[in-house]
């Protein structure tokens, strides 16, 4: 879309054209700064120039522009910002810029207006085990992290598929509901993906636990399956990745990593 110009750069530059030869240093000034590459503007004082053009942009369409009374930024450290908008559009932040601004950039199918919220970067849970969810309270205090494990382990052979995956599936929830928007979580049971990772919006970062305290397999076997496992799946919004137990295992999944 175009807007002409009657006459005068200034007209271009959305003020008022006032005659004289302050004007006419002024326009060539603004014609230096504003002259698109490869093209000059031509200024006269008496010549109207129908043909000097300003493109103008329509706003760009998103879905959502969400204006709360604060934003804590990740960069610069420390930043507070008032008067702020984020435009999202595919689940994706286009921008972080002045609310005053947002509203001629963007044309937002939804607009959130939060003015007693602050809104902070999603937290991220750097060790998690989602799939042990449903365990919680169901021990007494343990005195040592072995008789915890013992406990653990007892509990887990009587659990189901079913049982795992509604753990997991609880603490997924659980990680959303509080601010969580990326976790790296320990899979005792590789089964689960990829289906938990489609039934929830978390960016999961699953790491295949590699133990044989109870199977006694042999290391470079247990290791060997859960590459395979890991070959198998197709990765998009989560990763997979190896979490060694014992020695043995470290020094094979990291020459296979």
């Amino acid at each position: 879309m175009h807007d002409r110009c009657a006459s005068g750069l200034d007209r271009c530059v959305g003020r008022p054209a006032r005659a004289g030869a302050r004007n006419a240093d002024r326009a060539r000034s603004l014609s230096a700064r504003c002259a698109p590459a490869g093209h000059a503007w031509h200024y006269c004082r008496r010549v109207p120039f129908p043909a000097c053009r300003r493109e103008v942009e329509a706003p760009a369409k998103i879905d959502a522009l969400i204006e709360p009374r604060w934003i804590a930024p990740v960069r610069p450290a420390g930043a507070l910002l008032q008067g702020h908008a984020i435009a999202v559009d595919r689940g994706v932040i286009q921008a972080v810029l002045p609310a005053a601004a947002a509203s001629g950039l963007y044309a937002a199918r939804n607009v959130v207006r939060l003015p007693d919220h602050l809104v902070v970067p999603g937290l991220v849970n750097a060790h998690c085990h989602l799939d042990y969810t449903s365990m919680a309270g169901e021990f007494p205090p343990p005195t040592s992290f072995t008789d915890w494990i013992k406990l653990i382990t007892a509990a887990k052979a009587g659990w189901s598929y079913s049982d795992y995956a509604e753990s997991w599936l609880t603490g997924a929830k659980m990680l959303v509901q509080t601010g969580t928007t990326t976790v790296a979580d320990i899979e005792a049971v590789p089964e689960l993906l990829p289906e938990v990772w489609e039934a929830t919006p978390l960016r999961v970062y699953s790491f295949l636990e590699l133990t044989g305290i109870k199977s006694r397999r042999d290391p470079h076997a247990i290791v060997q399956q859960a590459t395979d496992n890991i070959e198998a799946l197709q990765f998009g919004r989560c990763r997979c990745g190896l979490r060694p137990t014992w020695p043995a295992a470290s020094t094979r999944a990291c020459a296979w990593c």
